[in-house]
C-alpha cells in the first residue's frame, strides 16, 4: 500500500501564536519568535557562536535587519552614469534648498524616456 504524502506548511506552524508566559504575565507569541528569543539567549547566556549565526541568519533571511539611518547631512549619492555633466553639476551645486525633490526632478526625464 502506497502512502500518499502530505506537505506541511512550516509558514503557518512558526505564524501559530502560542500560549507563553512573558515576565510572569499570560501572552501570545509566535512558534517563530519563541525559538528566536531562545537562540539569542542561548547566544547571550552561553556565548555559543552558533547560536549567535543562527540568529543572524534568521534576521537577515526574514529582511530584520536594516542598514543605520543616513546621517542628517550625509550619506553616499549615486549618479547614473547616464547623467549628462551639466546636470550633475546642477545636483552637486550648492544651493540653500538642495531637497530631494529638486533632485528628482532634474533625474525624473531620464527615466521617463
Amino acid at each position: 500500500m502506497k502512502h500518499s504524502r502530505r506537505r506541511c506548511d512550516f509558514g503557518a506552524i512558526l505564524n501559530e501564536p502560542l500560549e507563553v508566559l512573558k515576565n510572569g504575565t499570560a501572552g501570545k507569541m509566535s512558534a517563530l519568535e519563541v525559538a528566536i528569543r531562545k537562540q539569542v539567549k542561548k547566544a547571550l547566556t552561553e556565548k555559543s557562536l552558533p547560536a549567535v549565526m543562527a540568529v543572524i541568519k534568521v534576521a537577515i533571511d526574514n529582511d530584520l535587519v536594516a542598514p543605520p539611518p543616513t546621517p542628517p547631512g550625509g550619506g553616499v549619492f549615486v549618479i547614473p552614469k547616464f547623467v549628462s555633466e551639466e546636470d550633475q553639476r546642477r545636483i552637486f551645486a550648492y544651493r540653500e534648498d538642495n531637497s530631494m525633490k529638486y533632485i528628482f526632478d532634474i533625474l525624473r526625464p531620464y527615466y521617463e524616456q
